[in-house]
């Protein structure tokens, strides 16, 4: 079996049955080693615990055992880059159906990050990258860091409230729902303490202090699930994004990673980083000689088989864009409305003006057109004073070293 398979491990399990499926029995098998199962409540058939929100599930055949005789078992989410050979056992026999796409990044044939970004990317690109950090680093007060093996409770706190509302702001900005934010009890307890048993990292880049790019990864031996990332949308022109899978790969190198596995899901940043893609599947294991059992698996096949074709005509993104507008929440993230200018010739009376903090919630929508402007001249946000004006509703004003700016409402 895979060593240290994060997702079978007893906290991942036991914290994942506290929250969807408390006081349910649970079943274990003598004929599959590590998976703990419970049986479904309408259907007869046994699934993993886990279910559909693990990164990647393993497990092994015992041949000499067969208490699988007269059942079905559904396992979900098996990568096909684990390389894993069912091998007929008696009357056990395996359904594969492919579901989602997954990619990774193998860095087995790569001595540094660097090696690795110059053969995925051209100079220019490279460039480009380099530059986002680069103007990050001299706009803000930035820090790095990977929180792997302890934190306190205070500082788990602290970043977690800022995941949340980093993560609802991103996908409420582009109009979709996210199960993420429907479980993020779940999460919350079980990062958390995965983190303690070395089965979980946080990376975080802190502004000043405050969170605004994070990831969550679970780690295997040599794999690191990417399984939870977001970014600060106000920080957009910065490739912020990228910065937070460039730090986790820099690190992944110094701690003798070889797989980065981006896991289910097609995105953009995904294809552009990975060097290799597969499938997920489901596998239905089942007894072959029990017409009962091969009925079940039969028409659980081919419900899956329906469900991936779904996703392939885009039906479950579609269906996503419905369930954030049935929520009645997209006009809390409208982007902004505002525009920097420079000022030339007009001056600033600051006797109508009053000094506000930009991190104050009622200034928000001046963020992102100001970091955008700082990010094009290089210019540091502490060198500036930001005003209200007192007399013209919407309208401010930033006070720098270089330039005075005028921040009002575009047309």
């Amino acid at each position: 079996m895979m060593r240290n398979n994060p997702f079978l491990s007893k906290v991942f399990t036991s914290t994942w049955l506290k929250h969807f499926a408390s006081n349910k029995t649970t079943y274990h098998f003598d004929f599959i080693n590590g998976v703990s199962f419970l049986k479904d409540k309408y259907f007869p058939i046994y699934f993993n615990a886990g279910k559909n929100i693990t990164n990647g599930m393993y497990y092994d055949i015992d041949l000499d055992k067969t208490d699988y005789l007269g059942k079905t078992f559904l396992i979900y989410d098996v990568p096909e880059y684990y390389g894993m050979e069912f091998m007929q056992a008696g009357d056990l026999n395996l359904k594969k159906i492919r579901q989602y796409k997954g990619y990774s990044a193998n860095f087995q044939d790569f001595e540094t990050f660097e090696d690795y970004f110059i053969n995925k990317y051209k100079s220019s690109s490279r460039y480009k990258f380099r530059k986002g950090i680069k103007r990050l680093e001299t706009c803000f007060d930035i820090e790095y860091k990977i929180i792997y093996g302890e934190i306190s409770k205070e500082e788990y706190e602290f970043i977690f409230k800022h995941f949340k509302l980093i993560l609802s702001k991103r996908f409420g900005s582009l109009g979709l729902d996210n199960s993420i934010l429907s479980e993020w009890d779940y999460y919350h307890e079980l990062v958390y303490n995965m983190i303690l048993e070395k089965k979980a990292l946080i990376n975080v880049v802190y502004n000043n202090g405050t969170p605004i790019g994070l990831s969550i990864g679970f780690l295997a031996d040599e794999i690191m699930y990417f399984a939870i990332s977001t970014f600060n949308i106000d920080y957009i022109k910065f490739n912020l994004g990228h910065t937070v899978i460039i730090k986790l790969m820099e690190w992944c190198f110094e701690n003798d990673i070889k797989t980065f596995d981006f896991s289910k899901g097609q995105y953009e940043y995904k294809d552009r980083w990975a060097n290799h893609q597969y499938n997920y599947h489901c596998h239905i294991l089942y007894d072959s000689s029990s017409i009962k059992a091969k009925i079940v698996a039969n028409i659980m096949s081919s419900f899956f088989k329906l469900k991936q074709y779904l996703r392939d005509k885009k039906v479950n993104f579609l269906y996503s864009i419905l369930k954030f507008k049935l929520k009645g929440i997209s006009s809390k993230y409208k982007g902004s409305n505002y525009a920097v200018s420079v000022l030339k010739d007009e001056k600033i009376d600051l006797e109508i003006l009053t000094e506000i903090n930009l991190d104050h919630d009622d200034y928000s929508m001046l963020r992102k057109p100001l970091f955008s402007y700082l990010f094009s001249k290089a210019e540091k946000l502490k060198t500036m004073q930001i005003y209200k004006n007192n007399s013209v509703d919407g309208l401010y004003y930033a006070v720098g070293a270089n330039n005075n700016l005028k921040i009002s409402k575009s047309n």
